[in-house]
C-alpha cells in the first residue's frame, strides 16, 4: 500500500461519516506501506481519523439513546460532538422532574429552555393550575352540600320519569322513613307512599305537566302534602316542595324534590281543631246556660206565682176544692222547677269538674222505687200506669248519686210525653258483662230530626209534654255525661205516635 492509497482510504471513512454512515470502522495503520516518507504524519492523521470514527460512534450511541427516552445514558467524556446533546439531556431529565412535580399537583413549575414548547408546555400548567383551582372550588362546594345533605333533616330526591324509579336520595331518608340510601334507591312508589297518597301525587303530576305542555311554566313548582310509609311499618304525614325538571327539547325527564316530616304540624292542626271544636261546645254551653235561666227556668217560677194568685182566689171564695186542685198542680210546677234547678246544678259542677265519679256497687230497684215515689204525684194526676221488671236482686255498679239522676230524667220525661191513661215501664236486664236499664213510655213518640237533636247542647230541644209541659233538654245531656262515665252508651228507639224507650247500659 502506498501513502497515496491510505490517504484515500482516510478520505474515504471521512466521507462516509460526513454522509451519515456512523457504521464506518476504524482503520489500523498498515505496516506494509511503501514510500515511507510522510510515515509519521500520515500515521498522526490515521489515529485522529479513528479517534474522529470513535466520537462518531459514541455520539451516535448517546444520542440513539437519547432518541429512545434514555436519559440515564453515560455521557462520552472529551466528545464535542454531542456538547449540544448533553445539554439536550440536561434539560430533558429536569423536564422530566418537573413533570413528576406537575402529575403530584405542582403547578408553580415554569420552563425556558425549549423555545416554543416551553410555550406550550407552560399554557399547558397555567391551565392545569386554573383547573386545579375550579376543582378546589368545587371539592369545597361539593363538601358543603354533601355536609347539608347528611345533616338537614329535610330529604333532598330526583325521580326519573322514564325509569319510575329514584335516582338519587339524600341520607337523611333514614332519620325520616328509617331506610338507607341503599335501600330506599330500590323502592317503588307503591311502597313509598300510601295507596291513595300515591294516585294523589301520580294525578298531581300529570295535571301539572299537562298545564306546563300548554304554556304554564308556573306550573312546574309546586307544594302537597302526602302520608308516606315508614320501614316500621308506620304512617307519617310529610311535606313535599317539588320541581318537575325538563330538558332542552321541553320534554319533562326528572322530578327534584325536598320532603320533611310534618307530623307533629298535623298534630297541632288536629288540636287547633279539637279547640276550636271544643270552644264552640263552650260558646253552646254558655248559650244554653243562659237560655235556661232566662227562658226554662222562669217558666216554672212565672206558673208557680200564678197558681198562687188562683189559690188565694179561690180560698177567698171558700172553694177548698178548687184551691187543692190548684195546689196540686203548684207542686208538680215546683217540682219541675226542682228538677231543672237540680240539673242545672249538676251540670254546672260537671262542667267545672266539681263532681267525683264514686261508683259501689248498689241495688237498682230501690232506686228505681225512690226516683217513682218523688213523681208519684205527676204519675197521679195523669193516670199513668208504671210498670216495674227489675229483679230485687239486681246489683249494678255506679254512682249512687249520678245513677239517680240518669233515673229521674229519663222517667221524668216518660210521664211528661205519656197521655192520661197511659203507661211506662222500667226493666233491667243483664247482658254478657252489663245491665241493660229500660225506661220506655206509650207517649207521643218522635220522628228522625227530634231523635237526631238529642243529646246533643247546640240541636237539643225539647218539644212540650202532652200537657204543655216544659223542658231544657239538659236532662238528656246530664245523662249521656253520666252514663259515659260509667263506660256505658245510651240510646233511644222511638216513633211518632208509638213512644220511646231509652236504654242505657251499666257494669255488673
Amino acid at each position: 500500500m502506498t501513502e497515496s492509497d491510505l490517504l484515500k482510504q482516510l478520505t474515504l471513512s471521512i466521507n462516509e461519516l460526513l454522509s451519515g454512515d456512523y457504521r464506518v470502522r476504524q482503520r489500523n495503520f498498515p505496516e506494509n506501506i511503501k514510500e515511507r516518507v510522510h510515515e509519521n504524519e500520515l500515521r498522526k492523521l490515521n489515529q485522529s481519523v479513528n479517534s474522529l470514527i470513535e466520537k462518531f460512534h459514541d455520539a451516535d450511541n448517546f444520542i440513539l439513546n437519547l432518541s429512545k427516552g434514555n436519559l440515564d445514558a453515560e455521557v462520552p467524556k472529551s466528545n464535542q460532538l454531542i456538547s449540544p446533546f448533553k445539554e439536550l439531556q440536561s434539560n430533558l431529565r429536569h423536564l422530566v422532574w418537573q413533570t413528576h412535580r406537575i402529575a403530584e399537583g405542582d403547578y408553580s413549575q415554569r420552563i425556558d429552555f425549549l423555545g416554543d414548547f416551553s410555550s406550550s408546555y407552560n399554557y399547558l400548567i397555567s391551565s392545569l393550575r386554573e383547573k386545579q383551582a375550579l376543582e378546589k372550588e368545587l371539592s369545597i362546594s361539593e363538601e358543603k352540600y354533601r355536609m347539608l345533605a347528611q345533616n338537614v333533616s329535610d330529604v333532598i330526591w330526583k325521580f326519573d320519569i322514564l325509569s319510575s324509579r329514584l335516582t338519587y336520595i339524600s341520607p337523611s331518608v333514614f332519620k325520616l322513613l328509617g331506610y338507607n340510601v341503599e335501600e330506599a334507591l330500590t323502592l317503588s312508589l307503591e311502597q313509598i307512599y300510601t295507596p291513595e297518597s300515591k294516585e294523589s301525587i301520580e294525578n298531581t303530576v300529570r295535571q301539572k305537566i299537562a298545564a306546563f305542555e300548554s304554556g304554564d311554566e308556573s306550573a312546574l313548582a309546586f307544594t302537597t302534602e302526602l302520608q308516606m310509609n315508614c320501614k316500621d311499618s308506620n304512617v307519617i304525614w310529610i311535606e313535599s316542595v317539588i320541581n318537575i325538571l325538563f330538558d332542552a327539547e321541553k320534554k319533562v325527564v326528572e322530578i327534584l324534590g325536598v320532603t320533611r316530616n310534618v307530623e307533629k304540624r298535623k298534630e297541632a292542626e288536629e288540636e287547633l281543631k279539637n279547640y276550636a271544636s271544643e270552644l264552640k261546645e263552650l260558646n253552646a254551653t254558655k248559650d244554653k246556660f243562659f237560655s235556661i235561666i232566662a227562658h226554662d227556668l222562669r217558666n216554672p217560677f212565672n206558673a208557680l206565682l200564678n197558681l198562687t194568685d188562683f189559690i188565694i182566689d179561690n180560698i177567698e171564695e171558700d172553694n177548698k176544692e178548687k184551691a187543692i186542685e190548684l195546689a196540686g198542680y203548684m207542686k208538680n210546677s215546683a217540682q219541675s222547677a226542682f228538677n231543672l234547678l237540680q240539673n242545672l246544678l249538676e251540670w254546672s259542677s260537671l262542667q267545672q269538674g266539681g263532681i267525683y265519679f264514686n261508683p259501689s256497687y248498689v241495688m237498682l230497684l230501690p232506686l228505681v222505687n225512690d226516683e217513682l215515689l218523688t213523681l208519684e204525684n205527676i204519675s197521679n194526676q195523669k193516670k199513668i200506669k208504671i210498670n216495674i221488671a227489675i229483679q230485687e236482686s239486681m246489683i249494678v255498679k255506679a254512682d249512687q248519686n249520678m245513677l239517680k239522676t240518669i233515673l229521674r230524667n229519663l222517667i221524668s220525661n216518660a210521664l211528661k210525653y205519656t197521655y192520661e191513661g197511659g203507661h211506662i215501664f222500667v226493666g233491667a236486664e243483664k247482658v254478657d258483662s252489663k245491665v241493660l236499664i229500660k225506661v220506655g213510655d206509650s207517649g207521643t213518640g218522635m220522628n228522625e230530626e227530634e231523635l237526631n237533636s238529642l243529646f246533643r247542647l247546640n240541636t237539643s230541644r225539647s218539644k212540650p209534654g202532652t200537657r204543655q209541659e216544659k223542658g231544657s233538654g239538659l236532662g238528656l245531656i246530664l245523662c249521656k255525661e253520666f252514663v259515659a262515665l260509667h263506660q256505658g252508651t245510651i240510646w233511644v228507639e222511638s216513633e211518632p205516635g208509638k213512644g220511646s224507650t231509652f236504654f242505657f247500659s251499666l257494669p255488673l
